[in-house]
């Protein structure tokens, strides 16, 4: 044990034992604070995300060029604007959902 406070006193730049258990101490605290932002993020993600793959994906930035919208939120927008204000739904739309489900 003696052999790896040395090592690790040159890692850490520390003189003494007490500089290395300092120093690990603030390695772990770091280390936790880590791991809650990690969380944090993946709850904002899981929150504000919405998966919908690679094929989608480019379909879906294909769909923005053509339109000429900029943001993704726009181009939803305009998706979710037709969907509840548009009357009807033609016949390859309802075959599509009826395969969807």
């Amino acid at each position: 044990m003696k052999v790896e406070i040395e090592n690790l006193k040159d890692k850490f730049n520390a003189k003494t034992t007490y500089g290395v258990i300092e120093s690990l101490i603030q390695v772990h605290k770091d280390f936790q604070n880590y791991k809650q932002e990690i969380k944090k993020e993946k709850a904002r993600l899981e929150k504000e995300a919405l998966e919908i793959g690679e094929d989608h994906k480019r379909k879906f930035v294909a769909l923005k060029q053509e339109l000429n919208l900029n943001e993704n939120s726009s181009a939803l927008e305009f998706l979710l604007h037709h969907y509840t204000t548009s009357s009807g739904l033609d016949k390859s739309t309802f075959e599509l959902y009826r395969s969807l489900k």
